[in-house]
């Protein structure tokens, strides 16, 4: 099937054309146009998604409140109590919908001390008109880094979370031990976030400070995507599989690179499942490869971009699956490249430049209505620009 135009869709309420300069994960906005105004764009790191309806809603943290705004509605404040939250494109607000658009917000609250933070959880059931007093999922409350969550529903409404967590290598510290890296762990409700099953480690020696990806397979089950801390110091990506919601299977090696650091990338992974066949992207600075890739999970790495590719994501909707990533082009401006398939990652249309930039930028996301795919992606410049890139029946 022939690659379509490429269709901007504006959203004249959502879309902000004020600039939102680069600030620490706890000061505040102090451009001009958002001093006296609420909304995403005023916000550092904007996290939209589509409910079950095909409503656009926003999270966002701004004036030490997590906030909440639906397509043609007002914002809301999820936290009545002020707090100070992580707000970068590797640790981000989160939301997420049940199957009755039950509304999750996930975000990491940030303590006084440097590198540390508490999972923080808020439900709503009455279509955002009332969100739950956020309760700290992480079991383990010593200031220490539980950071990066991630969460993903099936269809069934189970809710399954995911965070990197350092209590391992606090009790080693603590007797005197070394411990190369953080833990990934984990927990999920069966009852839409009334409550959460004690937290579970899935792996020792993850890495301390890059995002994580989840997916859910065809039994509805989560599929964890992130970079681990291998023998050697060498830092390629794993993966994490699981028999039933309690019951993980072994770690797998996802990536073979031999990148050996001591230190952290600040850059994870994206992952999209498409019944069981993976599609992951991944930067690495490897031995064995350099650069941004791409890997179906019957297929071979492909390289993404040039030297400057990162921060890509993907999503795969029917038969089609979308890449995109942040690059340079020759004039030094930030760019979003994209590169589609129509035929569920076999064959693949040239790469395309969607947007650019001089200005400063937040990282790219892709978000799906059940219908088409759609690049978010906010910038100094133009505020949050959403775009339309394909649909299934393009």
């Amino acid at each position: 099937m022939p690659y379509r135009a490429l269709a901007c869709l504006t959203l004249t309420l959502l879309a902000m054309s004020s600039a939102v300069s680069a600030h620490s994960a706890h000061s505040h906005n102090t451009n001009a146009a958002c001093e006296d105004r609420i909304a995403p764009a005023c916000g550092r790191a904007p996290t939209p998604a589509f409910d079950h309806d095909g409503k656009l809603w926003w999270v966002w943290y701004q004036q030490d409140h997590i906030r909440v705004q639906r397509q043609g509605g007002q914002p809301r404040i999820v936290n009545p109590e002020p707090e100070a939250v992580d707000d970068q494109g590797e640790d981000r607000p989160q939301i997420a919908f049940g199957p009755d658009n039950q509304i999750y917000l996930l975000w990491t609250q940030k303590p006084d001390k440097p590198w540390t933070g508490h999972i923080r959880f808020s439900r709503s059931l009455d279509g955002g008109n009332s969100f739950s007093e956020p309760v700290t999922v992480n079991d383990d409350r010593r200031t220490i880094a539980h950071r990066f969550p991630d969460m993903a529903v099936n269809n069934d409404g189970e809710l399954f979370l995911v965070w990197v967590d350092k209590r391992d290598q606090q009790n080693a510290k603590d007797a005197g031990q070394d411990y190369v890296g953080a833990a990934l762990y984990y927990t999920h409700s069966t009852d839409h976030g009334a409550s959460f099953a004690r937290n579970q480690r899935l792996a020792a020696h993850s890495c301390e400070c890059c995002r994580l990806a989840m997916s859910i397979d065809e039994q509805g089950l989560p599929v964890i995507l992130y970079r681990q801390v291998f023998t050697g110091g060498i830092r390629d990506h794993a993966l994490i599989r699981f028999r039933d919601a309690t019951t993980p299977q072994p770690v797998e090696r996802a990536s073979d690179d031999q990148w050996q650091l001591n230190g952290c990338p600040h850059h994870g992974p994206a992952l999209a499942m498409d019944g069981d066949r993976r599609h992951q992207l991944w930067f690495t600075a490897g031995k064995k490869r350099q650069g941004l890739f791409y890997q179906r999970s019957d297929g071979a790495p492909i390289k993404l971009g040039g030297p400057a590719a990162a921060h890509g994501q993907v999503a795969v909707l029917g038969d089609i699956v979308a890449l995109v990533w942040k690059d340079l082009d020759e004039a030094n401006r930030s760019v979003i490249r994209l590169k589609l398939s129509r035929d569920g990652g076999a064959h693949w249309a040239d790469v395309r430049t969607l947007l650019h930039t001089r200005n400063g930028s937040d990282h790219p996301l892709l978000i799906s209505n059940g219908e088409q795919i759609f690049l978010a992606w906010r910038t100094d410049d133009e505020g949050n620009q959403l775009v339309a890139i394909s649909g299934e029946h393009q």
